[in-house]
């Protein structure tokens, strides 16, 4: 059974088409969008009328066993076919005639089949850990099998140039090969950590897509082989397929568990893309008051960025002897504090970058937080020592007593937007409220948090506090009573670095070792956008430069600002469905040329399952 879908909204076109007599494995649309064709294990190929979901014609019969992959070519007039029975076979798409093969080679069954650009080769992959290219004319190899995968190879795709393959293997490994000759290019690229079940580039070439058993996507560049984005999570199955759509702005994919998910193919495009300067992990950025200024503190320099060019407008400034942890601007953006595993704290000129007060060494460990108060005339700081410090900030002199409490290392800490109060963190999983002038507690300690509290903020209204964790959650807690404001929110899927309120308080970006950024609604934790994915290593601070751009500092060496209405996840199409006696279920996909539509197949048996081929037309994956 197959169906077709409204690719914007999800909702089923017409009903399932029926006529095959067992398993379906692929589907794929013509280039004009009016057919499509289903290859079966009843070792038939069948083309259907999309508008009305009638056969066309009589069944393609010739292969002895089950059809596991069908193509159409980009101009429409041959469809490939990989079965089975260990062969490839070229058809007329519109008679169902055999104009070339059986092509024989393979010593198991054909999985994977494409089409060249020009329409003159075909592509093979197989159970036999090769890849073969075929001539469609005299039915030759092009050259030797491509050799290197380690076990099945489950998808293959030529670039839409024509020049290179990508091949997706069981081996958990991508491969990109020159097409002229077969040899490796680029790879193996690594980084799934379950077997590569489909691999598409995107209409540009110079962007290759994946997915895998591992449940994620991810989007590497095909021209050096380095991950652009991901790996994107949502799907909690096995992701069977994935396609781009005519117009490259779209990644569809198919997954086991019963969804169908449309994600943003751009959405991993930073505003302003890996601001560099820094040659090492990114551990903070701060955004000045008025919004026109970032900086930024890496484990060895710290750099003041233009927020609208991205230009670099001093740095790196130089000084501390150990890790820097965390760095603070003053609120008229004059000056910069910063702490250090050197366990001292120092004030720096934000235009010449020179050191202004310290380092004021009071601290008996490594300080991992630094806050000016509102006023700009304090500096408060915590440090795995257990304390927290407020010092005047002209001259670094302690305005009390260390506050003690905390029974680990505080990690975190913020003022309230009035400046009497400070709020802290700990590895002691708890919260805590300090007068600023006395250091003496305000209320009691705000419990909750399974594990190591990593970052505190207050909201610009005063009312709540925020807080992320190691245990993978975040708090909104109230200010004054410490109860919780809301359920915890989850979705972050390991240690929270950095959480900040908007602007206006409504909503709340945080970031984390998942590679992620997030933003939610700060009274209900509904997830409002993201999660943003393009960092490849763990993000370690967030802010907000607007309320409708983030800024995230990363251990990937990168700084990126991201515009918030870009939102992942445009559609999700859950469980629609579509259950024959056969047990085919829908799930998979394919899309017409227009975009406007899916075709869908998937298959039960047992407790496995497997939809191959995302089929789109040529434009897309050739």
């Amino acid at each position: 059974m197959v169906g077709v879908q409204n690719a914007h909204d999800g909702s089923p076109i017409i009903s399932p088409f029926k006529g095959h007599n067992d398993i379906v494995w692929s589907v794929a649309f013509s280039p004009d969008g009016t057919r499509f064709a289903s290859g079966a294990d009843d070792f038939t190929i069948k083309i259907w009328n999309v508008q009305d979901g009638t056969i066309i014609g009589q069944p393609f019969q010739g292969h002895t066993g089950g059809i596991k992959s069908v193509v159409f070519s980009s101009d429409g007039r041959l469809i490939a076919s990989g079965s089975a029975d260990r062969t490839i076979r070229v058809w007329g798409a519109n008679d169902g005639a055999l104009v070339a093969g059986p092509f024989e080679g393979h010593i198991r069954w054909v999985w994977p089949v494409a089409f060249s650009p020009d329409g003159m080769r075909v592509i093979s992959g197989s159970y036999d850990h090769t890849i073969r290219v075929w001539n469609i004319r005299d039915s030759t190899l092009a050259f030797d099998p491509l050799q290197g995968h380690t076990d099945t190879v489950w998808s293959v795709a030529f670039s839409p140039n024509g020049t290179c393959i990508a091949s997706g293997s069981a081996d958990r490994t991508i491969r990109i090969w020159n097409a002229q000759d077969g040899l490796l290019i680029i790879g193996p690229l690594r980084g799934h950590t379950s077997e590569v079940t489909s691999v598409a580039f995107l209409p540009d070439g110079t962007r290759l897509v994946s997915s895998s058993r591992d449940n994620t996507i991810r989007i590497w560049s095909s021209e050096s082989g380095n991950l652009i984005a991901g790996p994107l999570q949502g799907h909690i199955n096995i992701i069977w397929s994935v396609a781009c759509s005519p117009d490259g702005t779209r990644i569809i994919s198919g997954s086991g568990d019963k969804t169908i998910r449309i994600w943003n193919a751009d959405v991993d495009k930073p505003i302003l893309n890996q601001l560099r300067g820094h040659n090492d992990g990114i551990t903070s950025v701060k955004v000045a008051h008025n919004g026109t200024h970032i900086a930024s503190a890496s484990v060895s320099s710290i750099y003041l960025w233009d927020s609208q060019d991205g230009s670099c407008l001093s740095g790196p400034f130089e000084g501390h002897t150990g890790y820097i942890r965390l760095v603070a601007l003053s609120p008229d953006s004059t000056r910069l504090v910063s702490g250090s595993a050197d366990c001292t704290i120092r004030v720096w000129d934000t235009n010449k970058g020179t050191p202004v007060a310290g380092p004021f060494k009071d601290h008996s460990n490594v300080v991992v937080s630094v806050s000016f108060s509102p006023d700009g005339a304090y500096i408060a700081s915590a440090s795995y020592d257990h304390t927290v410090r407020v010092r005047d900030s002209s001259n670094g002199a302690l305005i009390s007593l260390p506050f003690s409490g905390h029974t680990d290392a505080v990690r975190s800490i913020a003022f309230s937007p009035n400046g009497t109060r400070i709020v802290s963190g700990s590895d002691d999983y708890t919260i805590r409220m300090w007068d600023t002038h006395s250091g003496t507690p305000v209320t009691s300690p705000f419990l909750g948090h399974t594990g190591w509290v990593v970052s505190v903020a207050f909201s610009p209204c005063g009312q709540y506090v925020v807080s992320g964790s190691k245990d993978c959650t975040i708090r909104v807690w109230n200010a004054e009573s410490g109860t919780l404001v809301a359920s915890p929110f989850t979705g972050h899927a390991d240690v929270i670095r950095s959480v900040v309120f908007s602007p206006d308080s409504l909503c709340i970006v945080s970031c984390s070792d998942d590679r992620t950024v997030r933003v939610w609604h700060t009274y209900d934790g509904t997830l409002v956008a993201g999660p943003f994915f393009g960092h490849v290593d763990s993000v370690m601070s967030v802010a907000f430069l607007s309320g409708t751009r983030i800024v995230s500092g990363s251990w990937d060496c990168t700084i990126r600002i991201w515009d918030l209405p870009d939102i992942r996840g445009i559609l999700s199409i859950h469980d629609t469905l579509l259950t024959s006696p056969s047990q085919t279920l829908l799930n998979g996909s394919s899309k017409r040329m227009d975009g406007s539509q899916i075709i869908t197949a998937m298959h039960y048996f047992g407790p496995h399952r497997r939809s191959l081929d995302v089929s789109l037309p040529p434009i897309v994956r050739p």
